[in-house]
């Protein structure tokens, strides 16, 4: 178990954090945990829903950074609330993603990103692409 001290500072790759909760669940006869739960944003944003939902905590006195003690979450869902200016994002790990889900995921799909596979048409450069093009053409 592990235990966060209160008197930190909780960091986002999304937005700045009021509060947030999360917790583990087993899922009977498999031997699975899952982790979901909530964050509320100061501000209104508005990530893709699977988009990764990386968390770090700073201690009171700021000399320590540290990732949260969890796996790469995603966002389930999200609400911005206008009136407020704040978001609540329901988030867990990839499992609970996945179990929320209707239907099979295919491999590939848009709504899991995974930030480090680079398409090859990204890895080159425009230059060269163009430069390819016109060098088909003549």
């Amino acid at each position: 178990m592990t235990i966060l001290d209160a008197r930190a500072q909780l960091i986002c790759n999304i937005g700045p954090v009021i509060s947030g909760s999360l917790s583990d669940d087993h899922i009977q006869e498999k031997g699975l945990i899952t982790t979901s739960g909530q964050l509320l944003l100061q501000g209104l944003h508005n990530p893709a829903v699977g988009s990764q939902v990386y968390l770090a905590y700073v201690n009171a006195a700021g000399s320590t950074l540290a990732r949260f003690p969890k796996p790469v979450l995603r966002v389930i869902s999200c609400y911005a609330d206008p009136f407020t200016r704040q978001t609540t994002l329901e988030i867990g790990c990839l499992l609970s993603y996945l179990s929320g889900r209707s239907g099979p995921v295919a491999v590939g799909q848009p709504a899991i990103r995974n930030s480090r596979k680079v398409s090859a048409s990204r890895k080159r450069h425009p230059r060269t692409v163009v430069g390819q093009t016109l060098l088909q053409q003549v």
